[in-house]
This record gives C-alpha cells, sequence and structure tokens, in this order.
C-alpha cells in the first residue's frame, strides 16, 4: 500500500521559488495551492540530488515540466515517474526564462507525495 505525505512549502514575499522539499524515498504526486495571489499564471519546477545545486526540471521532450495555474486555490496532478529520480524539489513562479517573485503575500504550497 502506497503512503502519502503532505509537506508544506511557500511562496514567500520577495522570492519566486519555494523551499526545497525532500522526497525521502517518495515521489511527487500533487500539489495544491492553498491560496489565491500567486504572482505568475505558471509553476515550474527545479530538481536536485544533492539540495545545493537546483536545476529547471525538464521533460523527456525538452519542455519545462509546468503548471498553469489560477488566481484561486486549486489541487493538481502530477506525473509520479517524472519526479521519481530526484532527491529534493521546489516550486517556482515562472518558468527558466522568466521567475516571478511574490507578492502581496506568502502562499502555502503542498507538495503531496507517495511512497512507490
Amino acid at each position: 500500500m502506497a503512503l502519502r505525505n503532505v509537506i508544506t512549502g511557500s511562496f514567500v514575499v520577495g522570492q519566486s521559488q519555494t523551499n526545497s522539499v525532500l522526497m525521502n524515498e517518495n515521489t511527487l504526486v500533487g500539489l495544491t495551492v492553498t491560496g489565491s495571489y500567486l504572482a505568475a499564471s505558471e509553476i515550474t519546477f527545479l530538481v536536485s540530488d544533492d539540495n545545493s545545486s537546483f536545476y529547471p526540471m525538464y521533460d523527456s521532450s525538452s519542455d519545462e515540466v509546468s503548471l498553469t495555474t489560477g488566481s484561486y486555490a486549486r489541487s493538481y496532478s502530477l506525473d509520479a515517474e517524472s519526479f521519481f529520480a530526484w532527491d529534493y524539489v521546489k516550486a517556482r513562479q515562472g518558468n527558466s526564462a522568466s521567475a516571478l517573485n511574490q507578492t502581496i503575500r506568502d502562499i502555502d504550497i503542498k507538495f503531496i507525495t507517495k511512497r512507490l
């Protein structure tokens, strides 16, 4: 039976990225934006194997992995296999060409993980 875990990260005012989230032998399967007022309409991901060097996450077609977000609290399903290789994940507002810092107020993001 797969065990689910919820880890909270935050988009802090003045920052474009959340804190890093340790996958701890789990994989990312979902993301919940708990509030409105995101600075960007797109969330992309940064990944790392050492929690020091983070890189933009691309799929096998060389497209940046992204979610189109709305202006309200929402939950999103993610492809678990895409995140399985990574020990640490951050969410970023915008993309690698144009990251946007959070404005107005901090927004919590729930990273939903499962053990495979």
